[in-house]
Formats: C-alpha cells, sequence, structure tokens
C-alpha cells in the first residue's frame, strides 16, 4: 500500500469509529495543516520545511522551529488541536505531587511524558511530547494502573 493521494485527508484514509471507543488520541488533520490554520506559518514554508524535513530525516515541526518559522510554544499548540487535546504551559501549570510520584523520573525521560494531575474520572493526565505514542500510553497505564 502507498502513499495517499494528494490533498487527502488523513481522516478520509482512516476508519471511522466513535470517540467513546478508545481514550487514545487520534489524529485528524496534517500538522502542517494545523499550522497554517492558525496562522503560526504561511502553507509555502510549511511545504519548504516539509521537503527539507524528508531530505535530512526531521520531523516538520523541527524545522520549522530551526527556521524560526514557528516557536516551540506554536508547535505545542498545532499538536495540541490536532490531537484534540488540552495544551498545557508546564511552567504556569500547578501539578499534582501524587500524580508526578507515580512515575519515576528515569520512565518520565524514556517516555517523554510528565504526569500533571488526574481527570475528574480518575483517569492520569500527562504531558506529553508526542501525545500519538500509543506505546508510551499504555506503558504508563501499566505502570500505573489507570488510563
Amino acid at each position: 500500500m502507498g502513499p495517499p493521494p494528494p490533498n487527502t485527508a488523513a481522516s478520509e484514509l482512516a476508519p471511522t469509529r466513535a470517540p467513546e471507543e478508545s481514550w487514545r488520541p487520534r489524529p485528524g488533520k496534517l500538522i502542517g495543516d494545523v499550522i497554517v490554520e492558525q496562522g503560526f506559518a504561511p502553507r509555502e514554508a510549511v511545504e519548504s520545511a516539509a521537503v527539507a524535513g524528508r531530505e535530512d530525516g526531521k520531523q516538520l515541526g523541527q524545522v520549522l522551529i530551526e527556521r524560526g518559522d514557528i516557536t516551540p510554544e506554536q508547535l505545542g499548540q498545532s499538536v495540541a488541536l490536532r490531537f484534540n487535546l488540552e495544551y498545557v504551559e508546564i511552567l504556569n501549570h500547578q501539578l499534582d505531587a501524587v500524580a508526578v510520584s507515580m512515575v519515576d523520573g528515569a520512565v518520565e525521560r524514556r517516555l517523554e511524558v510528565l504526569p500533571i494531575g488526574f481527570a475528574e474520572g480518575g483517569q492520569l493526565r500527562v504531558a506529553m511530547a508526542n501525545p500519538s505514542n500509543v506505546l508510551a500510553i499504555d506503558d504508563l497505564a501499566m505502570m500505573t494502573g489507570r488510563s
């Protein structure tokens, strides 16, 4: 199976499921589209960065930040929007000490996660470098006993 046809949204290719079926985030739009729609960078800059990223083996966001087209905060906001997640400024967020203590620091670094609190249903809330990393999400669930 080759790449999707040009101008085909990822959501058109993926099977649709009801949101209640899983607590895992699902990608919707491509990150470059979100960046452009939010007005963080022009389409031409995103397309140029995508080409450069493929050539250099770097992710689109990394190239855009290195070029000064977007800030790390704008990339974080775009990723959160893409996955329909809350964007949290960690430096301005009160961390829950119990949540933080549930995961060892070495594990946090390896999985690139930081427990920040609990949701109303008792689920562990975490800040993640890559919210599409389902292996990290599964590891955390197994370690903590919480989704």
